[in-house]
């Protein structure tokens, strides 16, 4: 699952504790989940991509429709304006994975 956030202005560093310490228990807790990371725009870190992998569609459909509302109630007095959500699916291969995380990265500059 893809999320695209922006903090708003000051709350940077306190959206980043939330995402650790409020939302990655809930993850966890999570059918399918597997891990997670937030990346941060290294010119503007309020831009903020959280890319969670999960063991199949169906666990992050789950996870999008059942869980992630609550989720979203907790970020919101942080975030600028409602983020982006969208549930990916991976190629199993390793090589073709970095290559559309590379175009990702590409696309987003």
């Amino acid at each position: 699952m893809f999320v695209h956030a922006v903090a708003k202005p000051g709350n940077t560093s306190k959206l980043r504790r939330s995402v650790e310490n409020d939302i990655s228990p809930i993850l966890r807790q999570q059918t399918g989940f597997q891990g997670v990371v937030v990346l941060s725009d290294s010119r503007e870190p309020r831009y903020m991509l959280v890319l969670s992998s999960w063991e199949s569609l169906e666990s992050a459909e789950a996870y999008q429709t059942q869980t992630f509302p609550r989720v979203l109630s907790l970020l919101r007095p942080l975030l600028e304006a409602e983020p982006k959500a969208k549930v990916f699916s991976a190629s199993p291969h390793l090589e073709q994975q970095e290559e559309a995380l590379f175009s990702l990265s590409v696309a987003q500059k």
